[in-house]
């Protein structure tokens, strides 16, 4: 554990944060068992960052591989990691699949199952073909789009529970057109999540406000929904003086409200959407140009030339999830904008900075609780993300599976027992 930690702080490989794990100034490793972390200050989310599997947090690397490696970024290890749970690496096809087989060594006995396929399909309607012929036996999350579709289909079961995340709109704070926030609040006024809801996700999900969603005990309910109201959009923007061009789209001090909508390939319920919002936007005097890219270059880190962490869009729109601590700082920090955390949209509230920060440091929940719901309200009012809606995790799978029980933060904690 000593040397997995000293390689997420190694700044010479390419981390997409390493939240809280700059607080580790001293590691005592009082025998092979045991490890002590000492902290240069508090802080709240080390159970869930440390020692959890949600938020895709580091594991334990295998020392006798890896040292002596300056960097760990073009290692073979990339390519057939080692890790300490039920299945092991049998063969990796970047782009296409990733097969797993029993761990021999694994401490708690073996696995049922004697092998497990990851397909990695960029085309969500491939997907509910496969499930449709039964070549694949578990797709998860389910886009709401699908599930109409996966009921209908014989021998699958569908299952869903409340879960942390949330669908959102991302708006990049730092280019011309966006900085302003009288702008965000007219865009947001000019999408009718209701009928996204409706239409995209088929009522399955929760209309909401807030990143922090209802599943958590410290969401914030004091947040009216904002309406769908194209007139008010259009009498911010007049105000603030947005000039409507031959063309119709708006600008002001030489910048258009022209702007590049990115989005990843194979999602067509993602492209519904963007059409949805494109009619409503130009009603503001708003143009979108759609980008699609690959799902590897659209999330890869910064330093790979990754296009949500690169900032190479004016709006995004994907899903985010928290863990149940719901520390947002990794997202809407000042400190954390690429590469040094996953704060998108660039967005700097030092008021709401501040709260996080306090939230990050202290134990006592009452405490977090208000400095948690200043940070709501703050993204509320500033509007760096349209929250779309609050997410219920959707499984589809084989009705035949047995002994799976996914929970609200992360579907494979335990693989042991089950079995098909």
């Amino acid at each position: 554990m000593v040397f997995s930690t000293n390689q997420v702080n190694n700044p010479n490989n390419n981390v997409v944060s390493r939240d809280g794990w700059e607080l580790i100034k001293k590691i005592d490793e009082p025998d092979k068992y045991t490890v002590v972390y000492h902290l240069s200050k508090p802080y709240s989310s080390y159970l869930q960052t440390f020692f959890t599997t949600g938020s895709a947090n580091p594991a334990i690397m295998p020392v006798h591989i890896l040292k002596g490696a300056k960097e760990l970024n073009d290692v073979p290890y990339n390519s057939a990691p080692i890790g300490t749970g039920p299945f092991k690496y049998q063969e990796w096809k970047r782009g296409d699949s990733v097969v797993m087989v029993p761990n021999p060594t694994y401490w708690r006995g073996q696995p049922k199952l004697q092998k497990i396929e990851f397909k990695i399909i960029p085309d969500r309607n491939t997907v509910l073909e496969q499930m449709r012929t039964h070549e694949l036996d578990l797709w998860t999350p389910v886009a709401p789009h699908f599930v109409p579709d996966l009921r209908k289909i014989e021998g699958v079961t569908i299952f869903s529970q409340p879960s942390f995340y949330f669908d959102h709109m991302d708006f990049n704070t730092s280019h011309p057109a966006l900085r302003d926030p009288i702008v965000r609040r007219a865009l947001r006024y000019g999408v009718d999540r209701k009928t996204l809801l409706d239409k995209i996700r088929f009522g399955l999900y929760l209309l909401d406000e807030s990143p922090v969603t209802p599943a958590s005990t410290l969401y914030h309910l004091n947040l009216p929904l904002v309406p769908f109201d194209i007139a008010k959009g259009n009498q911010l923007l007049d105000a603030d003086g947005w000039k409507r061009g031959a063309d119709g789209v708006r600008a002001k001090d030489g910048v258009r409200l022209s702007l590049e909508y990115a989005t990843a390939t194979g999602t067509p319920d993602t492209d519904t959407q963007i059409e949805l919002i494109r009619g409503w936007w130009k009603q503001l005097g708003v143009e979108i140009t759609v980008k699609h890219y690959l799902g590897s270059v659209f999330f890869a880190p910064i330093e790979q030339g990754g296009i949500i962490y690169g900032g190479k869009f004016d709006v995004v729109n994907f899903a985010w999830g928290t863990d149940p601590n719901e520390d947002l700082s990794n997202l809407y920090s000042c400190d954390r904008f690429p590469p040094n955390g996953q704060n998108d949209p660039r967005w700097c509230n030092k008021a709401a900075s501040a709260a996080m920060d306090r939230a990050k440091e202290s134990y006592a929940r009452t405490a977090r609780k208000a400095d948690i719901a200043l940070l709501q309200h703050a993204v509320y009012d500033d509007v760096p993300t349209i929250v779309l809606d609050a997410q219920n995790a959707f499984y589809a799978y084989n009705s035949d599976l047995r002994n799976w029980h996914p929970n609200p933060v992360s579907p494979f904690d335990d693989m042991l027992n089950v079995d098909i």
